[in-house]
């Protein structure tokens, strides 16, 4: 099969093989027409190697399942390449009826010949006509016509394997990673890029769209009767043009525009005589009156008005976009196109610890070790055993047996960790919420970015068992303190930010954690919308030496001769600091050779230079808060 950069490298060659070409690229089409002529009718200038790239073209473009079904002949090429030749110099040159007269090879046709190829280069839409619509199509009248090269085309010629990345769209991976109805949207709105809007101007594009229409609508009836689609289809009892003028709508729908019924007719006529014919087929199937209930009655079914899916109809598109069909097959599949389709707000963390790994002071430890088993079993551990109503209002049991943490306090003490950690035991993945993409500079988009990461991951707690942990790392940067006045810190957009959160977190289901070195900034509501809140202060030197073992590994050559209860009494560092500690250390070594090997002495010259910088400080960052002490709002001394 030949490649579209085979058919691109020939329409180039046809295009700027020639010196003369280049000089003349001032020419208007009736210069070029006049060469064409000279060189048809034998003159010296006839190139060999231009007849042969036109024969090549020809060849290769029946070849690509890009131009196959456009059936192009030496004539079509030649045409073709004259508008390409106009349209890479940087000059929109539209094809008037005059200058398509002139073409030498159509001096022995007869008008109504002529008139017949001129209207197939726009019926297949290799040409888009440029007039004006006339009750909803185009008013065709040929001697005033110009047309110029289609969107499609130059796609196609420009290099885009417009078949290849459709047919990516509807591959058998994609419909298994995705709900049903997603690759169906995702396709029509790549094809509506390509080939062009159908509202634009009344041009009727039926030719290439009937074309790839065919294809996906092959591709459905290809699946089991059970497949949602077909099932869809069949529930609806829609047949090839019930199915994607429903689908259109929905999509424009989604791209905040609408279609009206003359756009929605341009999409499967090719010409006006069909479009008028389809006006009245439409009329008669989707009116108030007719004989399928699709869309909204009313303006409508004018051309002038604007089509509308039933609610009921549009429901039901929407679950299809979201609800995935293999629910059992691939967990792993199905997160992975959640947040493919999320964007920028999650990424996948790798969770390779456990309970085991994490060095935490004594009660910090026990307190997530009991925060572990209730989730482990939380029917084990329900409060209403004792007569005990559940903070939520809701009596959703996944929302009841929800968890929201806060680990708070000292930085590089192990609280991104411990989400880890308690991913890790749990057996689920993590998914970290990345707070740069939620913030945005325009007005109110914020907010909806906000409202969306929430939607997500209330869509995958439903459909991902077991659900994911989502981790909120550095908090602080969304969560800090509202403003109760108009010369507060933070504005009333802030403050909407806020509530956003709080009304979610009331009956968010799952496992969220929120993790900040700057709790003192938080409003003291957020306080208690978390179920549990862990404080990480600095290591105690009983855990302090743990942390220089575990950093100080068996395969460091010399670690094992360092006295770890020394340096923990002596160097009472966060994690965060011993194992930067120790890499400077470990490069320091290396430098003495092959033999060398990490010591006492290497470890304090880097100890030292940390000692300085992880002294508790003073130094107040992020939003200025009037709250008191985070001990005192948990009730401590």
């Amino acid at each position: 099969m030949a490649t579209i950069h085979e058919i691109v490298e020939v329409f180039n060659s046809m295009i700027f093989t020639e010196k003369e070409a280049e000089e003349k690229e001032d020419d208007t089409f009736e210069d070029i027409m006049e060469g064409i002529r000279k060189e048809v009718e034998g003159s010296s200038r006839v190139s060999t190697k231009e007849n042969k790239h036109l024969e090549t073209a020809v060849k290769l473009s029946s070849e690509n399942p890009n131009l196959s079904f456009l059936n192009l002949d030496a004539n079509d090429i030649t045409l073709i390449t004259e508008q390409f030749s106009y349209f890479v110099k940087g000059r929109v040159q539209r094809l008037g009826f005059d200058d398509f007269l002139k073409y030498p090879k159509f001096e022995s046709l007869s008008m109504s010949q002529k008139i017949d190829i001129f209207l197939s280069f726009m019926e297949r839409g290799i040409l888009i006509p440029s007039g004006r619509r006339s009750g909803g199509y185009m008013r065709v009248n040929v001697p005033d016509m110009t047309i110029y090269l289609s969107s499609y085309m130059k796609s196609v010629l420009l290099g885009d394997d417009v078949y290849g990345a459709l047919m990516k769209i509807i591959s058998d991976e994609e419909f298994k990673r995705n709900p049903a109805m997603t690759p169906v949207i995702d396709y029509l709105d790549a094809l509506i890029t390509y080939n062009g809007d159908t509202q634009e101007a009344g041009i009727s594009r039926g030719y290439i769209f009937g074309h790839y229409f065919r294809i996906l609508w092959e591709k459905i009836n290809s699946f089991e009767i059970n497949h949602p689609l077909r099932q869809f289809i069949a529930e609806h009892k829609m047949d090839y043009t019930d199915f994607f003028s429903v689908v259109l709508v929905y999509l424009y729908e989604m791209r905040d525009s609408r279609i009206d019924m003359d756009g929605l007719i341009n999409t499967f006529a090719i010409n006006g005589v069909e479009s008028r014919e389809m006006f009245k087929e439409f009329h008669a199937r989707y009116s108030n009156k007719g004989t399928k209930q699709y869309f909204e009655g009313g303006r409508g079914f004018m051309r002038s008005g604007c089509l509308e899916l039933t609610s009921d109809m549009e429901s039901q598109i929407e679950d299809m976009t979201t609800i995935f069909i293999y629910k059992e097959d691939d967990p792993d599949a199905k997160l992975m196109s959640f947040l493919d389709r999320a964007g920028r707000i999650f990424s996948l963390i790798d969770v390779n610890h456990s309970l085991e790994d994490l060095v935490l002071n004594e009660d910090e430890q026990a307190l997530l070790q009991d925060t572990i088993t209730r989730l482990k079993e939380p029917e084990k551990y329900d409060l209403s055993i004792w007569g005990l109503a559940p903070a939520s209002l809701s009596s959703d049991e996944d929302i009841i047996n929800s968890c929201s943490m806060l680990l708070y306090g000292y930085p590089g003490t192990g609280k991104t960790l411990s989400a880890g950690v308690i991913a890790g035991e749990l057996g689920r993945k993590l998914i970290k919420i990345e707070t740069s993409a939620l913030r945005n500079k325009y007005y109110g988009q914020t907010e909806i970015n906000i409202k969306r990461m929430f939607s997500y991951i209330r869509k995958i707690n439903e459909e991902i068992k077991p659900a994911p942990v989502f981790l909120l790392n550095e908090a602080d940067q969304i969560l800090h303190e509202r403003s109760t006045s108009i010369d507060g810190a933070t504005t009333p957009v802030e403050n909407a930010i806020q509530n956003i959160f709080l009304e979610e977190l009331e009956t968010l289901p799952g496992v969220f954690i929120a993790t900040t070195n700057l709790s003192e900034y938080f409003d003291e509501a957020f306080f208690r919308r978390f179920d549990f809140k862990i404080e990480y202060k600095r290591p105690e030197k009983e855990a302090a030496a743990k942390i220089w073992k575990v950093h100080l590994k068996d395969s460091i050559p010399g670690a094992a001769e360092i006295d770890c209860d020394y340096l923990g009494k002596k160097y009472t560092f966060t994690g965060g600091v011993i194992r930067l500690v120790v890499q400077n250390a470990c490069s320091r070594s290396m430098l003495r050779g092959e033999d060398a090997k990490l010591t006492l002495e290497d470890i304090e010259i880097f100890a030292k230079l940390e000692g300085v910088k992880a002294e508790p400080t003073a130094r107040r960052v992020g939003f200025q808060s009037n709250s008191q002490n985070i001990t005192e709002k948990f009730g401590g001394k």
